[in-house]
């Protein structure tokens, strides 16, 4: 396993220019049945294809607007041509390389340092209506914070991210990944490291019906936190905001 990081790091070293920053973005390719699972029973599997692209849509969108290079980590590893051919080539892409959750996200920091990024941080697409601020917010603490963390509101968290000589790969393993103890039992991990850590304002994660309703109100309120999103949930009337189609 040690060998194939290693050659995988170095693969990326030959290929991609240094950057002192990196955003890296975990996304499932746009499959039906394969994303936002746990949005069903109440929403067919179709509409949850079509809301997901809008999480995807308004979560790159808000990222490029930071002027920060962006790295799209899809699964499953052979989707390369599908999100190619869904988000264009302006964006890298790279595979998700790991046995779980846990090795995918060290692998992805792994490699972006090893091609000479001094900073990254970690997001996926469960937070459509997430802010730059939180963003640039979450990069300036890294000048003198070995971590930043976000933590979501279900337990988890949304973002984190480390300065190359502070990345430790270990923070990510025997964590227990989709419970409500992931934030918690990852600070425990980066306390034992003796990592300063800048904890970021908590956030909503959309994983259950009952978040996107929650999610629904606030954007009734300001779509242009994620438009692409409110636009869907308005045309097709998800959780009773718009018109019914």
């Amino acid at each position: 396993m040690e060998k194939k990081k290693s050659d995988i790091s170095q693969n990326i070293k030959r290929k991609a220019p240094q950057q002192p920053e990196r955003i890296i973005v975990f996304a499932r390719a746009p499959l039906e049945g394969r994303v936002k699972t746990r949005l069903s029973p109440e929403l067919d599997s179709g509409r949850i294809l079509k809301l997901y692209k809008c999480f995807v849509t308004d979560t790159l969108n808000m990222l490029k607007q930071t002027g920060r290079p962006l790295c799209l980590c899809f699964d499953p590893p052979d989707a390369e041509n599908i999100m190619r051919d869904w988000l264009g080539d302006d964006i890298a892409f790279q595979a998700q390389d790991g046995n779980n959750l846990g090795e995918k996200m060290a692998n992805a920091f792994a490699a972006a340092f090893a091609s000479g990024v001094e900073s990254a941080v970690l997001i996926g697409t469960d937070a459509p209506d997430l802010s730059t601020k939180i963003i640039v917010r979450a990069f300036s603490a890294l000048t003198d914070h070995d971590a930043v963390i976000g933590p979501a509101a279900d337990g988890g968290y949304y973002l984190i991210g480390f300065r190359t000589e502070t990345f430790r790969h270990a923070v990510f393993e025997t964590i227990p990944w989709s419970t409500a103890s992931v934030y918690a039992a990852t600070l425990a991990r980066l306390s034992a490291y003796g990592a300063s850590v800048y904890r970021l304002p908590e956030w909503r994660d959309i994983d259950h019906y009952a978040d996107l309703c929650a999610l629904a109100r606030l954007l009734a309120l300001n779509e242009s936190s994620a438009p692409a999103t409110a636009a869907f949930l308005k045309e097709t009337g998800i959780c009773s905001i718009g018109n019914r189609t």
